[in-house]
């Protein structure tokens, strides 16, 4: 009898397992990274939802602030991708930035709620609480621009994205690539500050080239508290380690009386 009912046990579990639902490959928490049709990623997330790129009746489209006249080296701009597709509720996206090869470029998550970094923080993609849509969903995100000593000239940003039917599994959802690509800015005036604000961050500290040329220097956080300030005396050196990770904002006036203003990212 005790050998019966084993047998029963054994064989009801059995079928349990075969009728456990398989795992979803989809990922709600957010791409993996490496997934944006780059020619460095050299994938897209087709590789785990199917179907081919492009074939669906929506769109990606990727936007910024930066001007026509092209991007400042070191300066911070917003960086958009929106998906649109008809009838779709739940989205995701995975963004990244290339020139010459290599990534480039910082990236500065905003909105920690539904953007994260991935790909070795070289790329950006949702977090679950960014999934939600109404036929389209957009994130925008912070890109800090190459600075002057290593700045490239041409930048291309790569990007894809998924509409989904949200029905469970990977079946029925359509996958979208864009570029887009913006040019370094080059008049005067920004060979001026090249030559004068000529910078870098090591070690936790801020390396000033052309310090001997700065009148006045000051270091504020983004509600405008001034962290570190200097007058005449310019260093060469100016020790970070104090400082929290974010975004600061240099301003400087030169010995004729040219000001400038730069945003830094430390981190």
């Amino acid at each position: 009898m005790h050998k019966v009912f084993l047998t029963i046990i054994v064989f009801c579990t059995t079928i349990s397992i075969s009728f456990y639902p398989k795992k979803i490959n989809g990922n709600v928490t957010g791409s993996p990274g490496g997934k944006t049709n780059s020619p460095l990623d050299g994938s897209n997330c087709t590789g785990c939802h199917g179907g081919s790129i492009n074939t669906g009746d929506g769109f990606l489209t990727i936007s910024s602030n930066i001007p026509i006249s092209g991007y400042i080296p070191g300066e911070i701009y917003s960086i958009t991708a929106t998906i649109n597709e008809t009838n779709s509720n739940k989205f995701g996206f995975e963004l990244t930035s290339e020139a010459n090869g290599s990534k480039t470029g910082q990236w500065i998550i905003t909105n920690g709620n539904e953007t994260k970094k991935t790909n070795n923080d070289n790329a950006v993609t949702h977090k679950i609480g960014g999934t939600a849509g109404n036929g389209n969903k957009s994130w925008t995100i912070d890109w800090q621009a190459p600075l002057f000593s290593s700045s490239t000239g041409t930048v291309e940003f790569y990007g894809v994205g998924m509409g989904t039917n949200n029905n469970g599994n990977n079946s029925g959802d359509n996958v979208y690539t864009s570029s887009y690509m913006v040019q370094e800015q080059q008049p005067s005036s920004i060979i001026e500050k090249e030559d004068i604000f000529n910078f870098s961050i090591q070690n936790k500290q801020l390396i000033i080239n052309n310090y001997n040329k700065i009148k006045y220097l000051n270091i504020k956080d983004l509600n405008g508290k001034i962290i570190d300030e200097y007058h005449n005396f310019i260093p060469n050196k100016i020790k970070l380690s104090h400082y929290k990770t974010g975004v600061f904002i240099i301003n400087i006036s030169d010995y004729n009386n040219v000001n400038f203003t730069e945003k830094i990212l430390i981190f």
